[in-house]
């Protein structure tokens, strides 16, 4: 009977949160000294229809970000067309005024 409870608990504490965590791509992550937690998003170039089917969280997590980053898989992008997106269109001359 102990072996049961034993093992229930086991379970219940060890591989069902890990069974919920493996589901999620968000994560927060905090270091010791940050004031603000980052967070990872992972992976965007998989095809899995939970990376582009995000829940709320995804969202607000993106929108307090004070800058968000992207990986790129640049074999698969046309990057002549990406470098017409990345320049300015204003010159340093315009930036001063």
């Amino acid at each position: 009977m102990k072996k049961r409870f034993f093992l229930i608990g086991f379970i219940f504490t060890f591989i069902l949160p890990s069974h919920l965590l493996s589901q999620s791509l968000l994560w927060e992550v905090m270091g010791k000294k940050s004031k603000k937690p980052s967070y990872i998003y992972g992976t965007i170039h998989i095809q899995d229809k939970r990376v582009f089917e995000y829940s709320d969280s995804v969202e607000i997590a993106i929108d307090a970000c004070d800058a968000f980053a992207l990986e790129l898989l640049l074999d698969e992008i046309d990057q002549k067309e990406m470098i017409k997106h990345m320049m300015m269109k204003e010159s340093l001359d315009d930036l001063m005024e």
